[in-house]
């Protein structure tokens, strides 16, 4: 009777957790929500709610697909047994089983743990990190319920209890298919599995049949960028640097998300002093990129990026300039000290449209008195820059702002929100902005954001 109410106990928290977990996933109509839930209970469980991920819990996480496979492993062969038992009406090695739920219950709870530590430092897309974080869960409790169910079946060898230990194994590799395929999707993309399916079981799975490139009658010029540096990106960088997972904040499968770490990264001209050039090339087998094991770039490949570079690392150029390198010139060096009013002057405005003028009297000083000590050159607060008109540009991608919606821009409404805690500036810079500063923002918003060209 006891081992009934307990059975009951911990069918009933595992329906919950799931539930819970559904519910969580299921909220489609905000994913921010999820974000915030998943994200919010994990850091609260690991003592990080204030952002500082102590650099041990990375190096633990990153263990997490080196345990997984212990699980998955176990509980197939788990299920395989047991339907051999079913079929062929056989006790299968009681005890060797009872071992394996042991194991596979442990390295569950283990994967599940070291994948929250994992999951600690961000960088995945939210709404898929937060599914695979509840499946992984359900399936470390899934396999703890199966372990229980085995412990007292084994006791009075009840046929009742068995079929309920094998309803809990099957369970469990249920929803670790669908952790591993959201696994998969986190580390590879969501179309990585599905890219080359046939036509059939695309849609049945809710996509689009293949679309058949036709071929162009006339042939139309990329720039150098999109038709050689771009594809080098695609091949061998956006694993780690794309639309799903952005390690070091950095986004190499656009041209925005390029622009928002470029003058970091990149030296026009100066591929040796690049970043992103000189990772390829180090002999460091710590910085090195890709890291090892992953698929290396070429001579040509590095050729190709070197070249670019040192062209001046441009977005629109049809054809490879290189830029001119300067004569020598005996010349008096004298100090200047440059500040935000020569850089002005260097500006022409009398050669601009009236939005570019605007921006340049009116937006940029804005940005640089109200917004660049946290968002400028120097600091990169919440990934975000408001220096240049580059970064303003690029800030287009996050939200930030959105051209003709002023309410939905994450720009105006921190500069009217309530929340002391998310107001910009912060109250503690006492720098607060006007009435007339607001309304300027929010009017240039309004009429698209112009002058940014």
């Amino acid at each position: 009777m006891r081992n009934n109410k307990l059975f009951i106990c911990i069918s009933s928290l595992f329906l919950s957790f799931t539930a819970f977990a559904s519910d969580a996933v299921a909220a489609g109509a905000d994913p921010e929500a999820q974000q915030t839930l998943f994200m919010k209970m994990i850091r609260a469980i690991t003592f990080t709610s204030d952002g500082n991920i102590p650099d041990f819990f990375i190096f633990l996480g990153r263990h997490h697909p080196l345990i997984l496979h212990l699980p998955v492993g176990l509980l197939a062969v788990i299920a395989f047994l047991e339907i051999f038992s079913w079929w062929r009406k056989v006790e299968i090695y009681d005890e060797a089983m009872y071992i394996l739920c042991w194991i596979a219950a442990v390295t569950s709870v283990g994967a599940a743990g070291l994948g929250i530590l994992l999951a600690l430092p961000g960088g995945y897309n939210p709404e898929l990190l937060s599914r695979h974080g509840w499946l992984g869960l359900a399936v470390a409790v899934a396999a703890i319920l199966a372990l229980y169910l085995k412990h007292h079946y084994r006791k009075d060898k009840i046929m009742a209890k068995r079929h309920r230990f094998r309803g809990a194994i099957f369970i469990a590799c249920v929803l670790m298919g669908f952790a591993g395929h959201d696994g998969g999707s986190l580390t590879h993309g969501t179309e990585y599995l599905f890219e080359y399916a046939p036509d059939p079981l695309r849609q049945m799975t809710g996509r689009s049949k293949k679309t058949v490139k036709e071929k162009e009658t006339k042939i139309k010029k990329l720039p150098y960028f999109e038709a050689k540096v771009l594809p080098i990106f695609e091949k061998h960088c956006v694993s780690c640097h794309g639309e799903e997972k952005m390690k070091g904040k950095l986004k190499l499968n656009n041209i925005l998300g390029i622009m928002r770490r470029y003058d970091k990264i990149i030296a026009p001209g100066h591929a040796m002093d690049s970043e992103l050039y000189a990772l390829l090339v180090t002999e460091d087998t710590e910085e090195i990129m890709p890291p090892e094991g992953n698929s290396i770039l070429t001579k040509e490949e590095k050729a190709i990026i070197h070249d670019w570079i040192d062209g001046g690392a441009s977005f629109s150029d049809i054809e490879l300039k290189p830029m001119a390198k300067p004569a020598p010139t005996e010349v008096k060096m004298e100090k200047v000290e440059v500040n935000s009013e020569t850089v002005k002057a260097i500006v022409d405005l009398s050669k601009l449209s009236v939005e570019q003028r605007f921006v340049h009297e009116k937006i940029l000083p804005f940005f640089e008195a109200k917004c660049t000590k946290c968002h400028g050159e120097k600091k990169d607060k919440g990934d975000l820059r408001l220096h240049t008109i580059e970064m303003i540009k690029a800030s287009f991608e996050e939200e930030v702002i959105i051209p003709g919606n002023p309410e939905d821009s994450w720009l105006y409404d921190s500069l009217i929100t309530d929340d002391e805690d998310s107001l910009m500036p912060p109250p503690k810079e006492k720098n607060p902005v006007t009435k007339e500063e607001i309304a300027m923002i929010k009017e240039w918003i309004k009429n698209g954001a112009k002058g940014l060209e």
